[in-house]
């Protein structure tokens, strides 16, 4: 069991606080004020250079700080690239990922959601197992034997070819699927 701060040594109790909980306290203490001396102190921009006061400034979470036009600019940049998965610290010896509830205060709502809609595409491409249902184009899963059923709309699919599942028959052509549609 944590333990209970019965008081300071000098007759001053702390309500018998949980230890665990002083710290805590101590800890937002601590934070909130280094972000007050953060945000009235000047902090140059390894962006574009200026001296520039804390307050219009971004600090991330490796201790960078960019002023936030800077900030702003080098990530909505990278989003209309395409480079999505590679949001870090713009400083060039750092490699720290940015969080997501900065770019979320970096980007218009519409930016953000754009963000995350590529993400998860660049994560899903990565996925082995994962395709899109030729009906209905919602995400499924393929087994060993490529076969995979779609959870929307229960089509259950060739996960090579998109054709209805064939089980133990090769995959046809385009040409050969065409002429057996003809036929």
């Amino acid at each position: 069991s944590p333990a209970v701060v019965e008081g300071d040594g000098c007759g001053r109790g702390w309500g018998g606080e949980n230890l665990d909980d002083v710290c805590r306290s101590i800890q937002c203490y601590a934070a909130s004020r280094a972000r007050m001396l953060f945000q009235t102190s000047t902090c140059l921009c390894n962006i574009c250079f200026e001296e520039t006061l804390g307050a219009k400034c971004v600090l991330l979470d490796c201790n960078h700080a960019f002023c936030v036009n800077c900030t702003s600019t080098y990530f909505k940049s990278q989003l209309q690239s395409g480079q999505v998965e590679g949001m870090r610290c713009p400083d060039p010896s750092c490699k720290e990922p940015v969080p997501p509830y900065l770019l979320r205060a970096m980007f218009t709502p519409e930016e953000y959601a754009q963000w995350e809609r590529l993400l998860l595409q660049r994560t899903l491409d990565k996925m082995d197992d994962v395709v899109f249902c030729p009906r209905c184009e919602a995400i499924s899963l393929e087994d060993k034997d490529h076969c995979a059923e779609c959870p929307s709309c229960l089509y259950a699919f060739c996960g090579v070819c998109l054709g209805s599942w064939h089980p133990g028959v090769a995959c046809l052509s385009p040409e050969e699927r065409l002429g057996a549609f003809q036929s």
